[in-house]
């Protein structure tokens, strides 16, 4: 049980780290090319930027508690914490592709092209043209379905459930507040406009 605490942690701090150091050093460099530079703004973006993707991890494992205790079913909190730890290294490779592609194919960019990558997304597919509903859209990609993927296999593995039901739990719990809060978004945004 220690171990599996202890390794949980450890891929918590190395997803962590690894997330928000290519971001920070991504955003670095546009900052320093544009001249807009400060020594405390690494320091700041790579604070805020771990504490957002440790609440992005909590709020996954939250979602997915709840529905599970909904359920009736005990909550194994280190395993589905793990799961939700590891599913999530998903989410490096788009960090690892706007990285290769920032650093060899367009090497003069700006922190609002560097906001507007997002690779293997409806946005994209769409060529960017609905400004309205652009955030859910870019949302919708590649890295998130295979996020979704991970976790209803991860799920089906703690529990020994078949397909459908981890299905079940996955779309009940996570991604029909995920859909939720993007029609909200999109209204707010909508709305605003």
């Amino acid at each position: 049980m220690l171990r599996t605490v202890l390794y949980t942690c450890i891929f918590v701090v190395l997803y962590v780290f690894l997330r928000t150091a290519v971001d920070v050093v991504l955003i670095n460099k546009a900052v320093i090319l544009s001249k807009n530079y400060t020594v405390f703004a690494g320091i700041g973006l790579y604070t805020w930027g771990a504490i957002l993707n440790c609440i992005d991890i909590l709020v996954v494992f939250g979602l997915l508690s709840i529905g599970l205790y909904m359920m009736g079913v005990k909550i194994q909190t280190v395993e589905l914490l793990r799961l939700c730890v590891l599913s999530s290294f998903v989410f490096l490779l788009h960090f690892v592709l706007k990285m290769l592609w920032f650093g060899f194919i367009d090497k003069n960019y700006t922190p609002d092209s560097l906001q507007q990558f997002y690779p293997f997304s409806l946005y994209r597919l769409l060529g960017g043209s609905v400004e309205a509903i652009e955030t859910p859209l870019k949302m919708l990609n590649i890295f998130e379905l295979t996020f979704w993927a991970l976790l209803i296999v991860g799920i089906r593995k703690i529990y020994n459930w078949t397909w459908q039901k981890s299905i079940e739990i996955v779309l009940y719990s996570y991604i029909s507040p995920l859909f939720f809060w993007w029609v909200l978004s999109s209204f707010i945004i909508l709305s605003i406009s």
